[in-house]
């Protein structure tokens, strides 16, 4: 396997990493792996391993609640597919709950 070949493979993992750590709420986990491709998109200045950082970048964002910057970032990457569908729930353990919206009364 030559370096191109690592690199990719490589971003792949840290993307996933970044991917479950952001949907379980591991947020230093996740942080971590996406310093890594930071690095190593950096370095290598592949598509597929700078999509793969801008993916993983875009689950973290998702789960700080920053959704349009997450949905900037996951679009960005069109070899990953299911990245809308892997969205992390960015409120499910925030401190500060959603406003309830009052309905009309008919």
């Amino acid at each position: 396997m030559n370096e191109a070949d690592r690199d990719i493979n490589r971003a792949i993992v840290l993307r996933e990493r970044a991917r479950v750590a952001s949907l379980n709420g591991l947020l230093d986990d996740a942080s971590e792996a996406v310093s890594k491709l930071d690095g190593l998109a950096t370095s290598s200045r592949d598509s597929v391993v700078m999509n793969a950082h801008e993916s993983a970048l875009g689950y973290l964002l998702a789960r700080k609640g920053d959704l349009p910057a997450a949905a900037d970032e996951l679009s960005a990457d069109p070899t990953h597919h299911s990245s809308w569908s892997n969205l992390p729930p960015s409120r499910k353990n925030s401190a500060t709950p959603l406003p309830h919206k009052k309905r009309a009364r008919a």
